[in-house]
């Protein structure tokens, strides 16, 4: 079965604001650009993607708040940062087989470029820096393509991962993929 839209838009929405500037309320207001601290360190954009996906696991009513929360502390109180770095990473210790898990690791080859076929300049400050809607390309594709079972479980984790890869081969590379991409991988709805 697909992915439940209300999935599909909280992905969606953390990477866009995310990549945008605006991922907390907090942060719009703050007197520092979070992104220049965040994005020229792909480590640190994957640490906010362990927080959104803690918080996502585990049901927080507002995701968004807690990676505001680590960034927040990230800029001014670091030690506090690496408390609830660790407090998520220990929340998704529990369970490494369900979907959650897997957006992760999906996630991470995306922060690091660890993808079967990388790109050849990728640099997530150069490429993203202010701008949400590219960054969210590959996870449209990706929560477009998957599928899960009934325990959860992603049934086609590598056929979602590469097509997300082709599509920012195909965007920064100029790779056109062998199979073009059908309107149902590339519909993009969120609110």
């Amino acid at each position: 079965m697909k992915l439940s839209d209300d999935i599909k838009t909280e992905i969606r929405c953390f990477v866009y604001f995310l990549f945008s500037g605006t991922v907390d309320s907090r942060l719009i207001k703050a007197n520092f650009d979070y992104l220049e601290l965040i994005l020229k360190t792909p480590q640190l954009v994957f640490n906010c993607f362990k927080v959104f996906t803690s918080a996502s696991y585990s049901g927080m009513p507002n995701t968004k708040t807690a990676v505001g929360d680590y960034i927040v502390a990230l800029h001014y109180y670091p030690m506090e940062a690496d408390d609830i770095l660790n407090e998520a990473e220990g929340k998704l210790l529990t369970n490494k087989h369900d979907f959650w898990f897997s957006f992760l690791e999906f996630s991470e080859k995306f922060c690091f470029n660890n993808f079967s076929v990388p790109l050849a300049n990728f640099d997530l400050y150069v490429d993203f820096y202010n701008v949400g809607s590219d960054a969210l390309m590959p996870f449209i594709i990706w929560t477009n393509v998957v599928e899960i079972d009934e325990n959860n479980q992603l049934l086609n984790k590598g056929y979602a991962t590469r097509r997300a890869n082709e599509i920012l081969l195909s965007v920064f590379d100029g790779v056109k993929p062998d199979i073009p991409f059908s309107e149902e991988e590339l519909d993009a709805e969120f609110y």
